[in-house]
């Protein structure tokens, strides 16, 4: 391609063509070039440059081998990208240097801590501290406390436990006295033909009717205890039972009542064998005898 002719600027030929290098042509956009006759009005905030370069322009855009260099627009659009990017690796290395900042402070500020307070606020923490401990200490000693009670309760628990079962086991062997709700049965042998027979059934049931202890004219009714006639009277373990005489039994007194009524019951044999019979119920009674071992 040839040198365009030096022109002055102060008597531009527009009208006159003008060569447009194809790589120019290809790289500007369309809205920068005039056509023919026109003004070109450059965008507003643009950089405004004459259609025809001057001498010194051409001079600097234009390479030592004689070929035009491009227009302004495509100088300015090819280095936007490279300021772009650079900005973008400064920022970058900005942040990093930032986030390396904080964390170090971070750091810092874990390790010194304590460091930064006054004298003051260690005394007033170190007692903050000791307050806890002691609270601590006094929680552990009342746990330690009650489990020691709770101990002791339960030793006594069974300690009660003990004492009843042996009160009970007293209580059927006839070695301690009795008192509760229970019944009397006041019997009237006189005239009549009552035997040891009629005495067990007796005490029988109101074993079953749930009497705890029983007491036949006297004599302390145990497990052992053993009935028989002597000289055709009833007697217990030996001993001869009066004309008259009583059963007392403690226990719950309706159930018992009730099982001494029943037909063909205690209180019907013995009304049989031509004695009289009462049963009266009684909301607290004893029974002192004990029970005799000769």
């Amino acid at each position: 391609m040839s040198k365009k002719q030096k022109k002055t600027p102060e008597a531009p030929d527009l009208d006159a063509p003008t060569e447009i290098d194809p790589a120019e042509a290809s790289s500007e956009p369309a809205e920068d070039a005039a056509l023919p006759g026109e003004k070109h009005v450059p965008e507003e905030g643009a950089e405004t440059s004459p259609s025809i370069a001057t001498s010194a322009e051409q001079s600097d855009a234009t390479p030592d081998d004689g070929h035009e260099a491009p227009a302004q627009p495509w100088r300015r659009y090819a280095f936007g990208g490279p300021r772009s990017l650079a900005g973008g690796l400064t920022a970058a290395v900005l942040a990093l240097g930032l986030g390396f900042a904080v964390m170090t402070q971070v750091q810092q500020n874990e390790k010194s801590g304590l460091d930064n307070l006054s004298q003051a606020d260690l005394v007033a923490l170190l007692g903050n501290v000791n307050d806890q401990s002691a609270r601590l200490e006094k929680e552990l000693d009342d746990l330690t406390t009650s489990k020691e009670q709770l101990a002791r309760g339960g030793d006594r628990a069974a300690v009660a436990d003990a004492q009843k079962r042996l009160d009970q086991l007293a209580i059927l062997n006839g070695t301690v006295q009795v008192k509760g709700p229970g019944i009397i049965i006041e019997v009237d042998s006189a005239g009549g033909d009552v035997t040891a027979a009629n005495i067990l059934d007796a005490v029988q049931e109101l074993r079953d009717a749930g009497a705890e202890s029983i007491d036949v004219g006297g004599n302390r009714i145990v497990a052992s205890s053993w009935f028989t006639d002597v000289d055709g009277r009833p007697s217990v373990e030996g001993r001869s039972l009066p004309d008259k005489f009583t059963i007392s039994a403690i226990g719950d007194p309706h159930t018992m009542s009730t099982a001494m009524a029943i037909p063909g019951g205690v209180t019907d044999t013995l009304t049989q064998a031509g004695a009289r019979v009462k049963v009266s119920e009684e909301t607290s009674m004893q029974i002192t005898s004990l029970h005799r071992r000769d």
